[in-house]
């Protein structure tokens, strides 16, 4: 069976300039992944393009401008990447830089007070005009003077080990890809290209760290103390808390995995936060399911190729 492949970047309408659809670019790289802040998408395009070759390329593509990327085969082009333009380089070719949602969020600062709260109620507060989808958990008290969202992001997951990203327009935060879960079927010799080998599973040693609001610090540990350490620190957690996370963050991190990529063509379409069902005829020891923990995307007016980075094993 033979499929066309077909994309198309959607640069829309702004104050300055109507809308631009280009179908002929050189190259599109698309990055993306659970413990990454910020999806990038690189555009790379011929300098001869009908709809700016006479404009100046700066004054038809802005920073801010919003930006849209389709791909697929077919006539099915869902949208892989939307953002903003970041920067743009005006030689020969031209290339695009761009940004997800978080764009904005790297832009915007806020101050926040509380005595108490949960993770959701601190990203209501700073990110009022999103959809939030995140885990249920305490954080205490919060105090944040002038800081920019994307900051406060980061410092929770320094701190308290919460991940956030966008899908589309919805903040999603956890300590795991809670968005996620849909499973995808490969065969290894029928469908990609790899590299992947065992993950040799360290020592671990998991700390939490919760400071009550007596002044009281609760703690739980689990592990080797020369292993690896990973530290949490909540604060209000109950004993049983305090517990069940120490135990979910070992359990995941001795969780066996694979090293290297996994390669395929744009069929089937992966995203991290997805699981992986692999199987092998070759090499059975690969067989499992494996969380897809980041994708980059890259395509040119001919080829699609789609390179995941495996997580952990799962059920």
């Amino acid at each position: 069976m033979t499929v066309a492949f077909y994309g198309e970047i959607e640069f829309p309408a702004t104050k300055v300039r109507g809308k631009l659809l280009i179908r002929r670019f050189s190259k599109v790289k698309i990055v993306s992944g659970f413990k990454q802040l910020t999806s990038t998408c690189d555009i790379v395009l011929p300098r001869k393009v009908k709809d700016f070759d006479r404009q100046k390329v700066n004054e038809v593509f802005q920073a801010g401008d919003p930006v849209i990327v389709r791909m697929g085969y077919d006539g099915n082009t869902p949208e892989e990447f939307a953002g903003y333009i970041f920067s743009v380089t005006t030689g020969v070719p031209v290339m695009i830089r761009c940004e997800d949602e978080m764009y904005k969020l790297k832009r915007e600062t806020v101050s926040i007070s509380k005595a108490s709260c949960n993770l959701k109620q601190l990203l209501t507060a700073i990110a009022p005009g999103y959809a939030i989808q995140c885990d249920d958990a305490p954080i205490g008290s919060v105090r944040y003077s002038k800081k920019l969202i994307s900051e406060i992001l980061d410092d929770l997951q320094k701190k308290m080990g919460f991940y956030s990203y966008f899908r589309g327009k919805i903040l999603v935060c956890g300590r795991t890809s809670i968005d996620g879960g849909q499973r995808v079927k490969i065969v290894i010799e029928k469908q990609a290209l790899e590299s992947l080998k065992e993950r040799n599973v360290e020592k671990v040693y998991v700390r939490v760290e919760s400071l009550q609001t007596n002044g009281k610090m609760l703690k739980g540990e689990k592990g080797e103390k020369k292993g690896n350490t990973i530290t949490i620190k909540q604060p209000n957690l109950t004993k049983i808390e305090i517990e069940r996370i120490v135990n979910g963050a070992y359990d995941k991190a001795i969780q066996p995995g694979l090293d290297g990529d996994l390669t395929l063509f744009g069929i089937p379409r992966l995203q991290h936060g997805m699981i992986a069902d692999l199987t092998s005829v070759l090499y059975p020891e690969k067989n499992g399911a494996y969380y897809i923990d980041s994708v980059t995307k890259e395509a040119d007016t001919k080829t699609y190729r789609q390179v995941a980075k495996l997580g952990s094993r799962t059920n």
